[in-house]
């Protein structure tokens, strides 16, 4: 008995109403069901560990470079040493060492274009002036000599004058002013960016920023 195809038009013999093709191609069509509710591939575990693996990797990295990074920005890495550059002295008095038989020394570079910085470091060297344990070293640049001259006499006497530069292109310091803890070699124990705190005299003002900054060498700045 010949049968008119519901979807091609097409004459064939049999009881359906759809001849073989149609009928092959509607059976390969996904049901409705499947339509709003597909099937999902199975997690397989080794695909699942290599994509952890991939992940575990670029968290790796990122963490290394965020570390070489903060090492760029807060200048050299701790361990390493301060370069010795000499530089001329500002002031009335003949330069000096000023940690020369000191247990610990502090440098701090200043930009002298910060005059509100410059008081608050003139605070702790002014803390510091009889201090047994730890020197402290100024360094003014950033500006003309006549300038960083001004800038140094704020602060006080035996500042050093980076006149050429030369310190900064060695140290290589973060924002001013920026400040290395040194051990007797030169090595550094400590290094960050930041302005000391105001205080109602300068040795609360050191203490309260050697108490944020220095960690354990705080108790070298009673």
């Amino acid at each position: 008995m010949a049968m008119i195809c519901l979807r091609c038009g097409a004459e064939f013999e049999g009881q359906r109403a759809l001849c073989n093709n149609c009928f092959a191609a509607k059976q390969a069509e996904p049901s409705p069901e499947e339509v709003m509710f597909p099937k999902k591939e199975p997690i397989r575990l080794r695909a699942m560990f290599k994509d952890t693996r991939v992940f575990i990797f670029c968290v790796v990295v990122s963490l290394l470079l965020l570390f070489l990074l903060y090492a760029q920005l807060t200048g050299d890495l701790l361990g390493s040493k301060l370069p010795a550059v000499f530089m001329p002295s500002s002031g009335a008095v003949q330069a000096y060492n000023p940690c020369e038989g000191k247990n610990l020394c502090l440098v701090v570079f200043v930009s002298s274009a910060d005059s509100a910085s410059a008081l608050r470091v003139r605070d702790v060297a002014t803390a510091l002036d009889y201090n047994s344990h730890v020197g402290l070293q100024v360094v003014v640049g950033m500006d003309r000599p006549e300038i960083m001259v001004q800038s140094a006499n704020m602060i006080g006497n035996n500042i050093s004058l980076d006149n050429v530069g030369e310190f900064a292109h060695k140290a290589s310091p973060g924002v001013p002013p920026f400040w290395w803890l040194l051990n007797t070699q030169r090595e550094i124990l400590v290094s960050f960016s930041g302005v000391p705190p105001m205080a109602e005299t300068p040795q609360a003002a050191l203490q309260k920023f050697a108490s944020e900054k220095f960690g354990r060498y705080a108790g070298s700045f009673k």
